[in-house]
């Protein structure tokens, strides 16, 4: 090991000083390749720092040999790795790197972003890619927050998003919140409650009934967040590229694997376009031993409930046998708590109850222009009752019935009979028409004239009882004369 003492000596002047080990000098203006000890104040030289009026340069050195190093540290420190680059080494290894292009890198040395932090760090539940951390117990305080801006200037021209941690306060846990900035002002838009829960438009939990044991809380809408809930599912196209059938969302009802019990969906009722939206909505769900939904329940877009029941089948409510003719289900069912069958309408279009009561409201307190009907005897006597069958093409069924023919009915007594227009499933007209009996007036017909029939049989046997007491008289009087 050699010492250069040098006193007045001035080496950039005069020729280069190059020192292998340590340089002891007490002047000012050495340039020195190795190891500078300064032990007393001279000129630029202090104890133990060394102030440069200029530039130093160093070599580029690598990540176990950083080229700036704290003093028993040789592998730890600073080094540069190509040009314009900067770049941080711990332990023998890089951690950190500042581009030419200003990214910075943390466990990356190509990083790809402002910063770009790797994956591979934080690995493990006790380690973290990055953490905000405020020391603080205060409830709703901020713990950590993470800012997206654009700053354009002045105090008030800062815009874009935050997301920060707020102590719940209570469970010693915290609120993930996020949000936008406006002016620097902060607006909270959903939060992550301390129990897991997702609250959109609302910042306080719900504490009571489905809402406390929920994990989506939607609260009024971007209007007015004290207004009704609004969740909106929608289709990756507008209503013009829509067309009929096409599904539009699903909520879907799984185990967690993903396989489907049962779910809600909405179809574009017929092709969609500018101010023209049919939807309708289906129920569907899986059989026992099945292992996918079935439509079970339909509300079409002309506002038609279809059961069990997948065609346009034209009324308010449609329920429909999945098998043929009587085979299948009964269309409904009415059970008392007992679940003891009280009424039915079976697929046939039978109607049958327990008790054989068919009601209808007849309090005199609603109805007006109340007088004694009249006589039904000749309309019902002009009644032709038949024997016929349906067609087999009309898909009823073919037995043998007792009733009415609607054209001949009519000719008779035209109030008892309807007609109703031929419809396809499209709800176009077709042009013609199916006539209809109201067979309970027919019946109540058939009483009105039963009552006449009863008066006359009345009649007739008061006239015979008078006819009999003559009868009887007259004979008294023939034996009296006789004897």
């Amino acid at each position: 090991m050699s010492r250069i003492y040098a006193d007045n000596i001035d080496p950039r002047n005069s020729g280069d000083l190059t020192v292998a080990g340590i340089a002891t000098y007490n002047s000012t203006g050495a340039d020195i390749t190795g190891i500078v000890t300064a032990t007393s104040f001279y000129g630029d030289v202090r104890p133990n720092s060394l102030e440069v009026s200029g530039v130093t340069t160093v070599s580029a050195g690598s990540a176990s040999a950083p080229s700036i190093t704290p003093t028993g540290d040789s592998n730890t420190g600073i080094f540069f790795p190509s040009a314009d680059t900067i770049a941080f080494g711990e332990g023998g290894s890089e951690a950190l790197r500042i581009t030419s292009s200003g990214n910075v890198g943390i466990a990356t040395n190509n990083p790809d972003a402002l910063l770009h932090l790797d994956s591979t760090v934080g690995a493990g539940t006790s380690n973290y890619l990055l953490r905000l951390q405020n020391r603080t117990t205060t409830p709703d305080s901020r713990v950590g927050m993470a800012l997206l801006t654009n700053f354009s200037g002045g105090s008030s021209a800062g815009y874009g998003a935050a997301i920060y941690a707020s102590n719940d306060g209570a469970s010693g846990k915290a609120h993930t919140i996020f949000g936008t900035l406006s002016s620097f002002a902060f607006d909270e838009h959903m939060r992550i409650d301390s129990s897991g829960r997702l609250l959109v438009g609302t910042t306080t939990s719900p504490s009571a009934g489905q809402g406390a044991n929920s994990r989506l809380v939607v609260q009024g809408y971007v209007g007015d967040a004290t207004d009704i809930g609004i969740m909106s599912i929608q289709r990756g196209e507008a209503a013009a590229s829509i067309s009929s059938g096409e599904a539009i969302g699903r909520i879907a009802f799984n185990d967690n694997a993903g396989n489907s019990f049962a779910y809600v969906e909405a179809f574009a009722d017929a092709d969609a376009g500018s101010d023209d939206f049919p939807g309708r909505l289906v129920f569907s769900t899986t059989a026992d031993g099945a292992s996918s939904p079935t439509e079970r329940l339909r509300i079409g877009s002309e506002g038609h409930l279809y059961a069990s029941s997948a065609s346009s089948i034209l009324s308010n409510l449609t329920l429909k046998n999945n098998g043929s003719g009587g085979d299948g289900p009964d269309y409904l069912q009415c059970r008392d708590s007992a679940n003891t069958l009280e009424f039915v309408i079976e697929p046939n279009g039978n109607v049958k109850n327990t008790n054989d009561s068919y009601g209808a409201i007849s309090d005199i307190k609603l109805k007006e222009n109340i007088v004694d009907a009249e006589s039904q005897w000749d309309d019902f006597k002009a009644v032709r009752f038949r024997k016929y069958n349906f067609k087999e093409e009309t898909g009823h069924e073919t037995f043998t019935q007792l009733g009415v023919i609607a054209q001949e009915l009519e000719l008779v007594s035209p109030g008892l009979v309807e007609e109703t227009p031929d419809l396809d499933e499209e709800g176009n007209d077709l042009g013609t028409t199916t006539k209809s009996v109201k067979y309970s007036i027919l019946t109540k017909k058939a009483l009105v004239a039963l009552q006449e029939a009863m008066e006359r049989i009345e009649t007739l046997e008061t006239q015979n009882t008078t006819q009999a007491t003559a009868i009887a008289d007259l004979t008294a009087r023939i034996e009296a004369l006789e004897a």
